[in-house]
């Protein structure tokens, strides 16, 4: 069960993204419309520290042992505690 939620979360964020980039309009404040260049340095800024979140879960997939089955019951069950 917990693998379906987990599932149905990832693809409904995936959905989400596509759609905001396909709907996406640029950056305007108060009628001044932001030049295009100064957006793309903002998105890399940004991209240039969300990226290492999925790296990071992406090491620390394959640097465990086991199935892929397994660890991925392990990276979701690591902070539930019985």
């Amino acid at each position: 069960m917990g693998e379906y939620v987990i599932t149905c979360c990832v693809c409904s964020l995936q959905i989400l993204f596509v759609l905001s980039i396909v709907a996406y309009t640029g950056l305007e404040v108060d009628g001044y419309q932001f030049p295009a260049w100064s957006e793309a340095i903002g998105w890399l800024l940004t991209s240039s520290s969300l990226v290492f979140i999925p790296l990071g879960v992406g090491v620390a997939y394959f640097r465990t042992s086991g199935s892929p089955s397994q660890v991925g019951q392990w990276t979701c069950m690591e902070g539930v505690h019985h």
